[in-house]
């Protein structure tokens, strides 16, 4: 049983995708959602799948904190190539918004050693305390 605090926008229940959604009862959306997460390659992209299918034949456990891996590192280093500026960049990856965001006060409080810190209503912080609901 889902959980009441859990809400959906459209209400059916996605089967299958790809610029359209096909629920349940075969009825055929448009996703102008574009599945939120996966805007930029699309819901289902063959060329995502194909990679996560390998990955995880390969291994699954990700958690960097614990035992660290190359992918993780790797992906830091293209980020700190493609980001401007000729400075000391550095990157730390999360699972969600919601974790980054509470990661980046505590590096920001970290950092500067200060504890107070600013924060936005309204702003996107990652599905926590939506200001839509």
């Amino acid at each position: 049983m889902v959980a009441a605090g859990v809400s959906s926008t459209l209400r059916c229940t996605h089967r299958r995708g790809g610029g359209v959604i096909v629920d349940a009862d075969g009825n055929s959306l448009i996703d102008f959602g574009a599945g939120i997460a996966v805007v930029c390659v699309g819901n289902a992209a063959p060329q995502v799948a194909a990679r996560v299918a390998e990955q995880a034949a390969r291994f699954t456990h990700t958690c960097f904190m614990v035992t660290p891996y190359e992918g993780y590192v790797e992906v830091c280093e293209e980020l700190a190539r493609r980001t401007p500026g000729n400075y000391d960049k550095r990157s730390a990856l999360f699972n969600s918004g919601a974790e980054a965001v509470e990661n980046a006060v505590k590096i920001a409080r970290h950092a500067t050693g200060r504890q107070a810190v600013v924060a936005f209503d309204h702003a996107y912080h990652g599905r926590t305390i939506s200001p839509w609901r």
